[in-house]
């Protein structure tokens, strides 16, 4: 059964409410980073037999750092796209 959209409700606003005040968008993206560093993590922890893809441990690092990079860009992107709102609200 198709649920038809309130009135007044954009078809791009994001309906989800969000705690930290992410986007959708964001969310997303913090959600993929969560799983890849999972799937990494159980790599680790479990026969190497089991997971054919995986970081060495002596390069954790480098996929620590990427998904911290790829959250602060998102994160930056966020900020960037409020603060543009704003601006465009105000004038």
């Amino acid at each position: 059964m198709l649920k038809h959209r309130p009135e007044g409700l954009d078809a791009g606003a994001d309906r989800g409410g969000s705690v930290l005040g992410l986007s959708a968008a964001s969310r997303v993206a913090t959600g993929l980073m969560l799983v890849i560093v999972g799937y990494h993590a159980a790599a680790w922890s479990l026969p190497a037999r089991w997971f054919p893809l995986q970081v060495p441990l002596d390069r954790w690092w480098v996929l620590g750092s990427a998904m911290a990079a790829g959250l602060m860009l998102t994160l930056l992107a966020d900020r960037i796209e409020r603060d543009r709102e704003g601006d465009i609200g105000d004038g």
